[in-house]
């Protein structure tokens, strides 16, 4: 559904016609079973020095995967200097993680 203008001379009634509108038209979905719910999500790279690879291998993989819903795309060796994984994470689960990482990498690890 997409509205493009809506003029009303009578906000309140507008009011209670889109009301109408959006809870048909959620029961309508709920009914066809065609819901999908999106949220977003967001690209992130770590890197650090090669000492670190263990702790972005383990603890910092797992927290990832268990404790904040995101997934590891790839974890490699970029060049003898650093190590680098790239993950994704719904945005939701954010909050607080650069701090988090810098913390158990005692401050050696990045976030880009």
């Amino acid at each position: 559904v997409t509205i493009h203008r809506i003029e009303a001379n009578n906000p309140t009634g507008l009011r209670m016609h889109l009301a109408k509108l959006f809870t048909d038209l959620s029961r309508q979905a709920l009914s066809d079973g065609h819901i999908i719910v999106l949220e977003p999500v967001v690209s992130l790279t770590i890197s650090g020095p090669p000492s670190v690879r263990g702790t972005l291998s383990g603890p910092v993989y797992a927290e990832i995967v268990r404790h904040r819903r995101g997934f590891v795309a790839s974890s490699d060796l970029k060049d003898e200097y650093t190590f680098e994984m790239q993950a994704f994470l719904p945005q939701s689960h954010m909050s607080g993680y650069a701090s988090q990482i810098r913390g158990m990498t005692s401050g050696q690890a990045d976030i880009h």
